[in-house]
């Protein structure tokens, strides 16, 4: 049945159930708001069309699922598994049963996780969550039964007795997903819209800019396009600072973190220790492609956290470089992410300095030329950076930083953006040879 209210109750009606959905899938409370919104955000785009849907719901149900699943798999910004670092992922007040199946769970492949929470939670045929993950049926089958198979070895329960009583934790999936709703922070649905509107506007200018350059191309031609080095900004005459153009302001609704820098150094590889948690195997067991052996390029330590960097040798005549990364406790756990991507005079990405004292890391791989690095905070003074030699056939060098993120955390109206700014590299001379200005969302990357 079509929905013929507006938006506004469409996302009041939604979005907690959606929330308590996406929460179970991605195990993390934080990532499951995110996702959710951008969710409503893309749906509040397309209303007008949306609403004459059947179900509008499955449609932004299907959104969030492909999110979740780019989030975990690193598909949409090559560093989705370092999204949310450091402190373990949120999770809301639950019995002590159903936090021993949403930690199950949360140990599955992505695509195990969405099947068993779209079968048993959502009440979905086994046919319409093949098309809503767009696989076949036969598949989902597959998916369901190797999720029933690990649960029933991380709960510790004897697979011919667990099998049948699956359907009987659909209790326990609910109690989550009603936690999740119940404690979960999202936005009201004005700031959705009002966000919705925003995107509009960056897609109607990334055409414009696109028929632009179009017209300059035809004008120029393109070998002037491609004679040019990589877009950097004006070489500053000054230190940069953390001011922001005149005239322009933060809006109310948006809560940025107030910052800390600390004053670690990062250090090459390998790793000294302590490994409890056998982090160095983990790192270096992810990083994909190239050649050669993956090891420890970078590492840096703070309040019992570590970040790692491991890489390995890029293949003669190839632009691309193959690492991985991880910020984790000490004991273990944490989030990785592989990233595979092509050579580029600067790339960075942050987790964590979400207040309250929370630690965060700032940090990724930067052309040889650059000597140092700044990082400049949106509230708080700079940190300056001194990358770290990446090492034999590695042709870039790595570095990281540390900072605390201070303050409250945001309001229930407030929407969540990046405590860094931007990040700014510059050669011998003191001239500026990349900068990065960092974008808040899946991934958190430039």
């Amino acid at each position: 049945m079509a929905a013929s209210g507006s938006f506004e109750e469409f996302y009041a009606g939604t979005a907690g159930r959606l929330l308590g959905q996406l929460f179970l899938v991605t195990g993390d409370l934080h990532a499951a708001e995110e996702i959710v919104q951008e969710a409503f955000t893309r749906a509040s785009v397309r209303w007008t069309r949306l609403r004459d849907y059947d179900v509008p719901e499955a449609w932004v149900r299907r959104v969030a699922m492909n999110l979740a699943a780019d989030r975990a798999r690193g598909l949409r910004r090559q560093a989705a598994a370092i999204l949310r670092l450091g402190p373990p992922p949120a999770v809301p007040s639950v019995s002590v049963e159903t936090l021993a199946l949403v930690q199950a769970l949360r140990s599955l492949p992505v695509r195990q996780r969405q099947a068993i929470v779209l079968h048993y939670l959502v009440d979905l045929p086994v046919q319409e969550v093949a098309h809503i993950l767009a696989v076949r049926g036969g598949t989902v089958k597959s998916l369901l039964a190797g999720g029933r198979r690990s649960l029933a070895a991380k709960l510790g329960e004897p697979e011919e007795v667990f099998g049948p009583r699956m359907s009987d934790l659909r209790e326990r999936l609910q109690e989550a997903a009603e936690a999740a709703a119940r404690e979960g922070r999202i936005p009201d649905a004005a700031a959705v819209v009002k966000g919705g509107r925003r995107r509009r506007v960056r897609l109607l200018g990334s055409t414009a800019v696109l028929v632009v350059v179009a017209v300059v191309a035809g004008v120029v031609g393109v070998d002037w396009f491609a004679g040019r080095p990589a877009p950097l900004s004006p070489t500053p005459t000054s230190s940069p600072t953390t001011t922001r153009p005149s005239g322009s302001t933060v809006p109310a609704q948006v809560w940025i973190p107030s910052v800390t820098p600390l004053q670690v150094r990062a250090r090459p590889g390998p790793y000294p220790g302590p490994d409890p948690g056998r982090i160095v195997q983990d790192v270096t067991s992810l990083v994909r492609g190239c050649y050669g052996t993956s090891r420890i390029r970078l590492w840096i330590r703070a309040q019992g956290k570590v970040w790692l960097v491991a890489a390995k040798p890029t293949p003669p005549g190839q632009a691309r470089l193959c690492w991985a990364a991880g910020f984790m406790n000490q004991g273990g756990g944490g989030g990785l992410g592989p990233i595979r991507s092509q050579l580029r005079p600067l790339w960075v990405s942050f987790a964590g300095g979400g207040g309250n004292g929370e630690l965060g890391v700032v940090g990724g791989a930067v052309t040889r030329r650059a000597v140092r690095l700044r990082v400049l905070f949106h509230k708080g003074r700079p940190l300056d950076l001194v990358p770290v030699d990446g090492g034999a056939g590695v042709p870039v060098n790595f570095f990281a930083g540390m900072f605390l993120g201070t303050g409250p955390p945001p309001a229930e109206h407030q929407r969540r953006e990046s405590a860094v700014d931007r990040v700014v590299a510059f050669d011998q001379a003191g001239n500026q040879v990349a900068e990065c200005r960092m974008r808040f969302g899946l991934g958190n990357t430039c």
